[in-house]
């Protein structure tokens, strides 16, 4: 077999389907076999939502998810630069706490509501 090219998707956004309805920009989202939805608390994200997102997208509808590398996270709690985040209510970034899964790091300070650049780590649970 002989392949052309590189065999690696090199870039940091992939597009799924939405498997429920998803509203908002910057939160994360989990997969599913259906295709990705919003992540809660207890959920391992698979990425954040790009801002092409803006609007509420339907089941089935195609979704950009960044995947990897740095990007927006909406905030539900205030952060710091350096804080280790997980997925909080509503997909959106909080503090990692003990049992929970890292998913990002913090690399600006943001308050409760805002919107903070992260760095996508996927370093594992909190012990």
């Amino acid at each position: 077999m002989e392949y052309i090219g590189t065999i690696a998707n090199e870039s940091p956004v992939r597009s799924f389907k939405a498997a429920a309805a998803i509203t908002g920009e910057f939160i994360a989202v989990k997969l599913g076999e259906n295709g990705v939805q919003t992540a809660g608390a207890a959920d391992v994200p698979i990425g954040i939502l790009t801002p092409d997102n803006y609007a509420a997208m339907a089941a089935g509808e195609d979704v950009t998810v960044l995947v990897t590398g740095g990007g927006a996270w909406q905030v539900g709690e205030e952060i710091k630069a350096g804080d280790f985040l997980s997925c909080g209510e509503g997909g959106k970034a909080v503090k990692a706490t003990t049992g929970k899964f890292i998913f990002a790091r913090a690399m600006e300070n943001c308050v409760e509501n805002g919107v903070a650049y992260v760095q996508i780590i996927n370093a594992g649970y909190v012990a």
